[in-house]
């Protein structure tokens, strides 16, 4: 029984401790951006910067494609006929 007591006890610590530092985080997130911006405007901007997310993640590179620059004389000709990187 007093296992389970003790359990429950360390568990909510872990718990408080958790919660406390994700609350001490937002705040310095909070304190930097106000310390930052040089208008109440711009504060409210990196607020709301800050809540947003990516609606699409970034594509990767296409791994076929090559520099121009990196191309011998005759590939870039083949690259020019063949219309660019449209062709």
């Amino acid at each position: 029984m007093t296992e389970i007591v003790l359990l429950f006890v360390v568990l909510a610590q872990m718990g408080f401790i958790y919660f406390s530092q994700k609350q001490f985080k937002e705040e310095r997130s909070k304190m930097l951006n106000a310390i930052v911006a040089k208008t109440p405007e711009e504060f409210t901007n990196f607020e709301v910067i800050d809540k947003l997310k990516p609606e699409h993640p970034v594509e990767p590179v296409n791994p076929d494609m090559s520099p121009v620059e990196s191309l011998s004389d005759d590939d870039f000709d083949k690259f020019v006929v063949k219309g660019g990187a449209n062709g």
